[in-house]
């Protein structure tokens, strides 16, 4: 989130690039957009925002790891949680640091 940002594209997001012969994405979706898929989705400043997102790969093994610096918001009282839809699971992402 950024006070300045807005829920479409803007100056703060990134547009996902076109795949070569072996990719590894994570993107969000816009519709409103003429470009649907974003590599990078920060929006305005609020309470709440939910992100929606896909992981994709071509990999040989069909695996990919995701991780983060769960200490990034260590001390804020604002939370950020993972839900894993696939595995059905829900994951604080300050209480750790990969998936």
């Amino acid at each position: 989130m950024h006070p300045e940002a807005s829920n479409s594209m803007d100056r703060f997001d990134e547009l996902t690039l076109p795949r070569f012969t072996t990719y590894l994405e994570m993107k969000t979706r816009h519709e409103e957009y003429f470009a649907h898929q974003f590599s990078e989705d920060v929006v305005t400043t609020g309470d709440l925002y939910t992100w929606t997102f896909t992981v994709a790969s071509n990999a040989a093994d069909g695996k990919a790891a995701l991780s983060w610096d769960a200490t990034a918001w260590s001390g804020s009282s604002a939370a950020l949680l993972l839900l894993d839809i696939s595995n059905q699971v829900l994951m604080d992402i300050e209480n750790c640091g990969s998936l």
